[in-house]
């Protein structure tokens, strides 16, 4: 459900973004408390897959993405990966005649192109630490866009030559958001909540349970999601049948309740939770 404004966090974000030194960790930490103010571009037809959030999703050694997000139709999977940079960044000259991309703008640009390159070489092995969260469907094919959030803009921008060139910078695969944008989405009424989650040695956890989640516990087993007691204790006081799921049974009744004890022993005889 769509979230409605609340005053003092538009004035929070409002006032980290008037200040010149604050950094990219800071709207981390923002975003991930308050992840209705991120746009997710890209969207297919089944939304966002599991209502979440995945925080610094690693894909290699060099290359780690501040947040990340699934989304499926019937034939598809699709990975967006999020890269936040400082909203201090300008993006083109102001005095230019011609509308012309600053080079830090430039630079971060080019990042997100080697990101490209990189995943286009090791495809098939970057991306194993999603398996059990690319349920059900999981045997679809997987591409991946990406969204770059970075400097300042005016309503919308200072002109339209300045929009269509963002639009060709970026290209079909690429959005570039400015914080302002953000901003605009979440006051817009727009918004909605997510949850936040982490991959740490092949398990899921929850960083941030903000809202209860969508047919995660009906797909995911306790050995590949771990929830601690008191997260336990709140999805409890939201109907989740958390003990059942502990004793290895999905909840596959409106992903809150378990299936009947002849269902649930199939789904675990056959190995494909949720299929």
């Amino acid at each position: 459900m769509p979230e409605k404004p609340i005053t003092e966090l538009v004035n929070r974000y409002q006032a980290l973004l008037d200040r010149r030194d604050v950094g990219e960790g800071v709207f981390q930490a923002f975003l991930e408390e308050h992840p209705e103010f991120l746009v997710t571009p890209f969207l297919l037809n089944h939304d966002l897959h599991f209502s979440a959030l995945i925080s610094q999703y690693r894909l290699s050694t060099s290359f780690t993405a501040d947040f990340a997000y699934l989304t499926k139709s019937s034939i598809q999977w699709r990975l967006v990966l999020v890269e936040i940079e400082r909203p201090d960044i300008s993006l083109f000259l102001s005095r230019a005649e011609q509308v012309t991309p600053t080079s830090e703008f430039g630079k971060r640009i080019a990042q997100v192109h080697e990101w490209k390159d990189e995943i286009g070489r090791s495809r098939d092995t970057l991306f194993r630490s999603l398996d059990s969260l690319r349920r059900p469907l999981e045997r679809n094919a997987l591409d991946v866009r990406y969204l770059l959030v970075i400097g300042r803009s005016v309503e919308p921008f200072q002109n339209q030559r300045q929009a269509d060139r963002l639009v060709h910078i970026a290209g079909e695969d690429v959005q570039v958001s400015t914080f302002d944008s953000l901003l605009r989405h979440y006051v817009s009424g727009r918004a909605e909540r997510k949850n936040v989650l982490s991959l740490k040695k092949g398990i899921v956890h929850f960083k941030h349970l903000h809202v209860p989640p969508t047919s995660m516990f009906a797909h995911l087993y306790p050995h590949e999601l771990s929830i601690t007691v008191p997260q336990a204790s709140r999805l409890r006081s939201w109907g989740y049948d958390i003990p059942a799921w502990q004793s290895g049974n999905l909840l596959g009744i409106s992903g809150k309740k378990p299936l009947k004890e002849r269902d649930c022993h199939e789904a675990q005889i056959g190995g494909k939770p949720g299929g």
